[in-house]
């Protein structure tokens, strides 16, 4: 049997992993990492898992049973990872209504200042909910003003 500082140690390591597996996931990609490894210490078991339990005096089924009622209890609350924004570029083309162009084409073709239309993208909207802004898909050939008919501008 490991002297009385030897089991203190161990009795801390594990004590730290448990701590770690039964904390809601962060949201720092580091930390995160570690508190999924030592969740799956405990998931797994593995002979490494066995020998420690047993250098802290401890029963592994005993500790591996507990911490994993921690775990399922704490999963609710994990934070979910981010999700990457897709990057706007400049050259992207975009398409709605059978036509593909940059977000300068579209704001030159539409009138809408470009910066409407990286916002709206961020947003998770489509070209034709941006151009129609109401939220709906528009139909572009119809968000065209009417040429054929003089507006009241064009009579004055």
């Amino acid at each position: 049997m490991a002297d009385e500082a030897e089991c203190r140690l161990w009795c801390a390591v594990i004590a730290q992993a448990i701590e770690d597996a039964t904390a809601p996931l962060s949201e720092n990609p580091r930390r995160r990492k570690e508190q999924a490894q030592a969740r799956e210490w405990f998931i797994e078991a593995n002979k490494d898992f066995h020998h420690a339990c047993a250098l802290a005096g401890y029963d592994p089924d005993r500790i591996r049973d507990e911490t994993m009622k921690l775990i399922e209890a704490v999963k609710p609350r994990d934070h979910k990872p981010r999700r990457q924004q897709p990057r706007l570029q400049k050259s992207s083309l975009y398409n709605h209504a059978g036509r593909s162009m940059t977000i300068q084409e579209w704001s030159a073709e539409t009138g809408l200042n470009k910066h409407v239309f990286y916002t709206g993208l961020k947003r998770g909207k489509s070209i034709g909910e941006i151009i129609n802004g109401r939220g709906r898909v528009a139909n572009f050939a119809e968000s065209l003003p009417d040429r054929t008919h003089p507006s009241t501008q064009d009579r004055m």
